[in-house]
């Protein structure tokens, strides 16, 4: 078994100043996400390899080049109709197009939906999301689409191919006291992120403990329209002497994991996710993390259910008198949910 995971390069630096390569792009979450699952692949008998391309005229060569069994294309960005080429180009192999994200961040793209239903309409062609309740969304939504199809047909279109994290044996080094607090809140901005409400929590929470507050977020990466975001947090922080808003750059991964392993608490209460690699990464570092309910492998304990600057800061009040317990839940939660989805890979690759 040969899978080639493809994945469109990225272009946009998102202030990351190492710059890419002829072969890659520069680093993503997306990257980050195949990768991690690209180097999973052979733990379980299945030989794995990762491509960027820079357009969709490039993928016939680089399946030409493998010869993969499976074609796994992560993101929303091959135009349906291309599938029209490229499964009579290789009509042995079964293409599978991977999406990240819920239906509100993919309403947001405005293709996304209707992309992701014109895909299963080719023949050995699937779509499949990383989160079980997009997947039910997507079956229905196929089945409903097309009333003509046979029963079943529509679920078997639709395959859940979860997130993989690799832990690691990192452990967070208990900060000296200070004066400062370090709270972060990582990530591109998007609206959907809620970063302004989590910035307020954090206001709260430093002051609670009589500390000055050092709020760190990657201020580089705006999608979605998030730019009033990224200036109402600016321009929020210009009223306070005490408090810092800290604007850090995107960088690659192991550099961006040396950085989470420095912060006090991170936040991800997010309006809607998938699975969050940062909140991932973060635990991994046993850092004490508080995020929304839609972080599901996160210990209950770090989860907020009513999204509002004083349950946030009630749930980050809370973890932080038992923190080092709960960040080593996390980590052993995200472990177990690495086994759980290395079963599905197996599963779904070789039924």
């Amino acid at each position: 078994m040969r899978v080639l995971f493809i994945l469109k390069k990225r272009n946009e630096s998102w202030g990351y100043t190492g710059g890419g390569s002829a072969t890659s792009g520069y680093p993503s979450g997306l990257l980050n996400s195949a990768s991690f699952v690209c180097a999973m692949l052979p733990q379980i008998g299945i030989q794995a390899s990762l491509v960027e391309v820079i357009d969709n005229d490039s993928i016939d060569r680089e399946v030409a080049k493998a010869k993969p069994d499976v074609v796994i294309v992560e993101a929303l960005w091959v135009v349906p109709t291309k599938f029209e080429v490229l499964t009579k180009f290789h009509p042995k192999v079964k293409w599978i197009v991977r999406n990240h994200s819920e239906i509100p961040f993919l309403s947001l793209e405005g293709i996304g939906l209707d992309w992701m239903l014109q895909y299963a309409l080719y023949s050995n062609v699937f779509i499949s999301c990383n989160r079980n309740s997009s997947n039910d969304d997507f079956q229905f939504l196929l089945g409903e689409a097309n009333p003509k199809q046979p029963d079943g047909w529509a679920k078997g279109k639709v395959v859940y191919l979860p997130n993989f994290y690799p832990t690691t044996v990192g452990n967070h080094s208990a900060k000296s006291a200070s004066g400062f607090i370090d709270i972060s809140c990582f990530g591109a901005i998007r609206p959907l992120k809620n970063v302004a409400l989590q910035a307020v929590s954090a206001l709260r929470f430093a002051d609670s403990l009589g500390k000055k507050l050092r709020f760190h977020i990657n201020a580089s990466r705006i999608e979605n329209q998030g730019e009033p975001v990224l200036k109402s947090l600016r321009t929020l922080f210009t009223h306070f002497t005490r408090h810092q808003l800290i604007e850090h750059s995107w960088m690659p991964h192991d550099q961006f994991k040396v950085l989470c392993s420095t912060m006090d608490m991170g936040l991800q209460v997010s309006f809607t996710e998938t699975f969050n690699i940062v909140a991932a990464d973060m635990a991994d570092e046993n850092v004490p993390i508080v995020v929304s309910t839609e972080i599901d492998w996160a210990a209950g304990e770090c989860q907020v259910s009513r999204i509002t600057s004083e349950s946030i800061e009630a749930t980050m009040q809370a973890i932080w008198k038992n923190k080092l317990q709960i960040a080593a839940m996390n980590k052993r939660n995200l472990t177990q949910f690495g086994t759980a989805s290395r079963a599905t890979w197996r599963k779904v690759l070789h039924p």
